[in-house]
């Protein structure tokens, strides 16, 4: 059995232009029919594309798209009305990933990684499978998904496997993490300003058993095994 087939997917907002300059929007039309994976989508996203500016224009297969259309277009047709929107509970897991981030000295602003977060809990408490971004800095950082696990563990929450892009990077952060012998101890009583660190000798508990990163290859296998042809 194919490890992909009927998976509930999540994809961020970086991951439309990829697979624009990877697919034809007529080979997703007809590889939706299929169905052989369910793609989902937060408001967020669709704000966030929506917020490309109207003129920009982008060379795909030697055709001058408009930008903004062309991502909306490709949005639409995967997640369809499988749509998330982000409510209280959602923004109050996001603050708290946030909070074990900052403890973990993660470096980025608040209001630069809080829809990666928000985006992260939807995923958690939707229990979607696969969440792809090609976000390494903020995302799919260390200091990231260490948050989102130990905030998770609290929470009852089960973490979607990720897909990263670039391969070195995610390499270093994947095996960085396998070495970890520090994680966050989340307080969620007391989740505005208190989260403290404790000391394990075992790894951290991600939610498979390669820390959840993957590599956008196998997003393009996974895209390439809906029947594209």
């Amino acid at each position: 059995m194919i490890w992909w087939k009927m998976k509930r997917i999540l994809s961020d907002t970086n991951i439309y232009e990829l697979i624009l300059k990877e697919f034809e929007i007529e080979q997703l039309r007809k590889a939706k029919e299929k169905r052989p994976v369910i793609f989902y989508g937060v408001d967020i996203i669709r704000k966030e594309l929506r917020s490309i500016p109207k003129g920009r224009r982008e060379t795909v297969r030697n055709e001058l798209v408009k930008l903004r259309n062309a991502l909306l277009s490709i949005y639409d047709i995967l997640v369809d009305n499988h749509v998330y929107k982000t409510d209280t509970k959602t923004s109050r897991i996001a603050e708290d990933y946030y909070i074990a981030y900052a403890v973990l000295k993660g470096k980025a602003p608040k209001d630069e990684i809080i829809n990666d977060f928000k985006i992260v809990a939807t995923a958690s408490l939707h229990n979607i499978d696969i969440l792809v971004s090609e976000d390494n800095k903020t995302m799919l950082a260390e200091k990231s998904l260490k948050a989102y696990n130990s905030v998770n563990d609290v929470h009852k929450l089960r973490s979607p496997n990720f897909i990263g892009c670039q391969k070195p990077l995610i390499k270093d952060e994947c095996h960085a993490v396998k070495q970890a012998e520090n994680t966050v101890v989340f307080d969620a009583q007391n989740s505005t300003n208190h989260a403290v660190f404790e000391h394990t000798k075992s790894p951290l508990n991600y939610s498979s058993q390669t820390s959840g990163i993957l590599l956008f290859q196998e997003f393009k296998k996974l895209i390439g095994g809906m029947n594209l042809d």
